[in-house]
């Protein structure tokens, strides 16, 4: 195995060990809060998720920098914890209602809307 192999091996070695030791840590500090604790945490979380990705329509980068005011070394946290998964999975209503109509014009199916008819 060349040099360079078997470093990026030790290193996503580290970076897996790095990735459970933290969640793990997280978990038990979640555990130990109290209700009333977690209910707050949970509120303040998804109300900035809410407002940075529904009504802001924030990048990936622009919710945790911005938004949490974390600093890029958080990026891979954010990414380890599933944010970035959650982030790219959000579609607005517009692109709900595109993705719909690219499906329907796909099996040849006139889209109608209360303003217009589409031929597709």
């Amino acid at each position: 195995m060349s040099d360079l192999l078997k470093s990026l091996v030790d290193v996503s070695k580290y970076e897996e060990e790095y990735r459970l030791k933290y969640e793990a840590e997280v978990s038990s500090w979640w555990e130990s809060l109290p209700q009333n604790q977690r209910e707050f945490a949970f509120y303040a979380v998804v109300s900035r998720i809410y407002k940075a990705e529904i009504v802001e329509h924030k990048s990936y980068r622009g919710v945790l920098y911005d938004t949490f005011g974390f600093d890029p070394g958080f990026y891979m946290d954010g990414m380890n914890c599933g944010y970035m998964t959650l982030h790219n999975s959000i579609y607005t209503a517009e692109e709900m209602h595109n993705l719909r109509d690219r499906e329907l014009a796909a099996s040849n199916v006139k889209v109608i809307t209360n303003k217009t008819v589409k031929e597709i």
